[in-house]
């Protein structure tokens, strides 16, 4: 049986906590293409993208309706959810 095709994620790495290039921490940022995504559903999956990055955090963004979203972080340890903004 085959595994369905999902679509690939955009992300971007960005440097926290800094006014300037090369400063701060390194983040990475995940999104996705919408809060129903199977994906965000498995925290094995996250903590592997977030090891595959190997920054200290991963963030994973998921759209909601009137451009509001929900963040979960993700780092080597697990997945820690946050309360929709």
């Amino acid at each position: 049986m085959s595994s369905p095709v999902l679509s690939p994620l955009a992300f971007a790495q960005l440097d926290a906590f800094t006014g300037s290039h090369f400063g701060g921490n390194p983040a990475v940022v995940v999104q996705f293409p919408a809060a129903d995504d199977p994906r965000l559903q498995d925290p094995g999956l996250l903590v592997n993208v977030a090891r595959e990055f190997a920054q200290p955090m991963t963030a994973f963004l998921s759209p909601l309706e009137h451009g509001a979203c929900t963040i979960s972080y993700a780092h080597a340890a697990g997945v820690s959810p946050l309360p929709a903004i």
